[in-house]
């Protein structure tokens, strides 16, 4: 058995015992053996969601992190547009090939060069707290990773993420519940009805429509309706 395997399997022998700085220190160990020095664990987010918001674990460079949200390269860049359509690992590469090389693109897949970012691989993941997740590894160099290789860092991604979001809802204050008629309420705007529309459908008043959108959005800690609907719908509060 060579090394890379035996580092592999032993993280999976102990990653569920471990607290969530020792896991996610394993973890970086782990992957950087593998030849990648970055990795972020995120969900991925719907029309009007803030991406950073949704960061489970962030092991990018700080430099690259800040200018991804200054540029808003989130929504434009093929890697992350990728992870929308994939259930299997992918390279980088293959999510550049797949997508249109705009203008947009060369500029961002050049500024991740700039801060080390060459190539990487991505590992679609489940979340129930999000439509979709990603663990997206990064390299200062081209990836070349054999099929068993790939599997095992799939593996240890996949066990990683999983004990990360349980180790953090145990630390993450009890989630706000939204009253029947909040849930009511958004449940409508979810519809596209707006405020009036909705008033006019339950018989109350624009006003109190408008009352139960603001308490929502303060129980779910976001400064929008949208954001609101998003976040009601990750959380099961409401359905479509």
């Amino acid at each position: 058995m060579d090394g890379l395997t035996l580092s592999a399997l032993e993280f999976v022998d102990r990653y569920n015992s471990l607290a969530l700085d020792e896991l996610i220190a394993d973890y970086s160990k782990l992957v950087q053996s593998f030849g990648f020095q970055h990795f972020i664990m995120a969900g991925l987010p719907t029309y009007g969601e803030d991406p950073e918001s949704l960061i489970i674990v962030n092991r990018w460079p700080q430099e690259w992190l800040d200018r991804y949200r200054e540029r808003a390269h989130f929504y434009f860049d093929p890697v992350t547009q990728w992870s929308f359509s994939q259930t299997r690992p992918f390279l980088w590469q293959d999510a550049r090939e797949g997508c249109d090389a705009t203008a947009r693109a060369v500029e961002i897949e050049g500024e991740a060069r700039e801060h080390g970012l060459v190539d990487g691989v991505g590992f679609p993941v489940a979340d129930p707290d999000h439509w979709q997740a990603v663990v997206s590894l990064a390299s200062d160099r081209h990836c070349e990773l054999s099929d068993r290789q790939q599997a095992l860092i799939y593996l240890s991604s996949v066990l990683c993420q999983g004990r990360a979001l349980e180790l953090k809802r145990t630390m993450a204050l009890p989630r706000a519940e939204l009253s029947p008629r909040e849930k009511e309420v958004l449940t409508w705007i979810a519809h596209g009805k707006s405020s009036w529309d909705t008033s006019v459908i339950l018989n109350v008043s624009e006003r109190t429509v408008e009352k139960h959108l603001a308490s929502a959005r303060t129980k779910l800690h976001v400064s929008n309706t949208t954001h609101a609907v998003a976040r009601a719908l990750h959380s099961r509060q409401i359905r479509l």
